[in-house]
């Protein structure tokens, strides 16, 4: 049985595949050169992937797979904790960033401020009476829903067994129990 060429030359000494894998077994100037601008492409790609990862996209994107959120519940929290959508029933990826936005947000916020000053601090600048007269003021027209509301949560048998008579002059009474206030 006679071999091909290409069977012969794979057959033959490990320094007859040359000319198949060039640069692995090439000499001189191109060994050195090739080692460095690959390894520097393929970690240039990865970096600039793992930064596109981080900001894109902004909205999640993924597919729908049926019965994924029912087994979502049974996996660990760190694996939950990747925006891939699992705890959604979706298999898909947002941006790490734009998943965390909200978090991230309320950690800077919580970190400027006290770098600003304390609560203490901060109620020693505000006028409390000021306060307390601009929340009067907005809220005098809502008083009668909040004080129907609040009846119905915490007292609503008192509350529908009232005359008549009684519901509407609660109002301003509740209006004259308000600090500052001096009329209905």
């Amino acid at each position: 049985m006679e071999l091909s060429p290409l069977a012969a030359t794979l057959a033959g000494s490990p320094h007859q595949l040359w000319w198949i894998f060039p640069l692995v077994h090439a000499d001189g100037w191109v060994a050195h050169i090739s080692v460095p601008l690959f390894t520097g492409v393929i970690g240039w790609v990865t970096n600039w992937s793992g930064v596109w990862m981080l900001f894109h996209p902004v909205r999640f994107r993924g597919v729908r797979v049926p019965g994924l959120r029912t087994v979502a519940q049974f996996l660990p929290r760190k694996v939950l904790e990747v925006p891939l959508g699992l705890q959604r029933g979706c298999i898909g990826w947002q941006g790490i960033i734009p998943s965390r936005a909200a978090k991230m947000g309320s950690i800077a916020v919580d970190k400027g401020l006290t770098k600003l000053g304390t609560t203490a601090e901060f109620y020693e600048q505000l006028d409390p009476e000021a306060i307390a007269d601009h929340i009067l003021s907005t809220s005098r027209d809502e008083i009668e829903r909040i004080v129907d509301r609040l009846m119905r949560r915490h007292y609503p048998t008192v509350w529908a067994n009232l005359p008549p008579g009684v519901r509407p002059r609660s109002t301003p009474a509740s209006r004259r129990s308000c600090p500052g206030s001096s009329t209905g």
